[in-house]
């Protein structure tokens, strides 16, 4: 065996290694850039349960969710009455597919305690609106 030849695999070694990260990295930058403009919404939608402005989150509805809901008061309501309020929250899990996308993560409630939250999304001509939402404390 040649003294060079360690050192030429463990270069070919490196090389590879290198590689493959910064396909890693492009396939992560890729994809998360897909997915950011769905959390952004999701993101908002949240940041409004959190600050109590239930006609700003209801104007980030998609209509076919606002006329379930009725009015800013029918969520507030729904939101309230299951002691639903988000404080703080983290996306995990991040998904798009064409129009359509998903967020899940867990949150902390203002009544206390935390639970999960997964948001649906769809793309409109107004930008990604929420199609459907759960938000479970777990008390």
């Amino acid at each position: 065996m040649n003294r060079k030849t360690p050192l030429i695999v463990g270069g070919a070694l490196l090389a590879l290694c290198l590689v493959v990260g910064v396909v890693a990295l492009v396939i992560w930058r890729t994809a998360s850039g897909l997915t950011q403009p769905a959390t952004d919404a999701g993101d908002r939608f949240m940041q409004s349960l959190k600050g109590a402005d239930y006609a700003g989150a209801y104007a980030l509805m998609a209509p076919a969710l606002q006329r379930k809901m009725g009015d800013a008061h029918g969520l507030q309501v729904m939101i309230e009455s299951n002691r639903a309020q988000p404080t703080q929250w983290t996306f995990t899990q991040r998904r798009v597919s064409g129009i359509l996308g998903r967020v899940r993560g867990t949150a902390t409630f203002a009544a206390g305690g935390a639970g999960a939250v997964s948001l649906d999304l769809a793309k409109s001509s107004d930008g990604w609106q929420i199609t459907g939402f759960d938000l479970t404390p777990q008390y």
